[in-house]
């Protein structure tokens, strides 16, 4: 068995193997100079997650909705992609993110699509939040000609047309 753990290189790295793999790299730079006392302020405001704690949220989640994953086999999404995606969304917590534009569980971003009825009557309605994403994922896929998944979820907060581009200059 061969680890390619090259990371943002990982695609590269594989193709000089003859593997293709469903990577979309991006980059993400941080640069701390000194303690920001916003965040210092903040406790847990930028936790690691641990194992345990990735555990107790998808427990957390089943008792809460046990049907995510009926809705992931409706779409005929792998299992427990929903819950990772929600998971990196808001911690499989109910709420409105992203400067007030994210809302739900999956975070349907309003400057990008339309939020049924209310942004109120979303958040009463996790099932609905559930559908959406899952056919949001879906038509990413297809868009993208995704053989896996990987392309649909970069997507699904990057945009296509990001993914697209990010090929390209790979």
């Amino acid at each position: 068995h061969v680890v390619n753990a090259a990371g943002l290189w990982a695609r590269r790295v594989g193709r000089m193997a003859g593997v293709e793999h469903p990577v979309v790299p991006f980059a993400h730079h941080y640069m701390v100079t000194d303690e920001i006392p916003a965040i210092a302020a903040r406790p847990g405001l930028m936790p690691a997650v641990t194992d345990d704690q990735l555990a107790d949220q998808y427990r957390r989640a089943v008792a809460e909705w046990p049907w995510i994953g009926a809705v992931e086999r409706a779409h005929r999404l792998p299992p427990m992609l929903l819950f990772a995606l929600g998971s990196r969304e808001t911690n499989l917590r109910n709420v409105t993110g992203d400067g007030g534009h994210g809302h739900g569980i999956w975070q349907r971003d309003d400057r990008s699509w339309t939020i049924p009825r209310s942004v109120a009557w979303y958040l009463e309605h996790p099932r609905q939040q559930a559908e959406d994403a899952a056919a949001l994922l879906v038509s990413l896929r297809s868009q993208l000609h995704d053989p896996g998944w990987g392309l649909a979820v970069a997507a699904y907060n990057a945009g296509a047309a990001a993914v697209r581009g990010a090929l390209r200059a790979d």
